[in-house]
């Protein structure tokens, strides 16, 4: 007895259904996270305000995926400390970004396109 093709069919669709529902948890846990992380540093003052950019601002967050947080008035000493700690809650990869240093290019993208979060 042999597998018939709309069976792997099936079962191939039937995996990645998984995966991108998986995915699509992470994304959603992942969001929630950060988004709490950098609400507490706004309400403390840390900064003045933030924007997630990238994949997880703009769908697909993948298992490789990092997060892509950019900051305004954050102390440039602190950068690395935030993205630890950050990293350490989503356990994956995490770029900070102040915005005063962002050529004005990607400035504008980031106000544009970005996703605010808010305190």
């Amino acid at each position: 007895m042999g597998v018939e093709p709309s069976d792997l069919a099936r079962e191939l669709l039937r995996r990645r259904r998984a995966e991108m529902d998986a995915g699509a948890a992470r994304a959603h846990r992942v969001r929630g996270i950060v988004n709490a992380e950098v609400a507490a540093l706004l309400t403390q003052g840390a900064a003045r305000r933030a924007w997630l950019i990238g994949s997880l601002a703009w769908g697909q967050f993948g298992v490789r995926s990092d997060v892509d947080v950019v900051l305004e008035g954050l102390a440039i000493d602190c950068i690395g400390a935030v993205a630890d700690r950050i990293a350490g809650r989503v356990q994956c990869e995490v770029d900070v970004l102040r915005i005063e240093d962002l050529p004005e290019s990607f400035r504008r993208r980031v106000l544009s396109e970005g996703v605010e979060i808010v305190a």
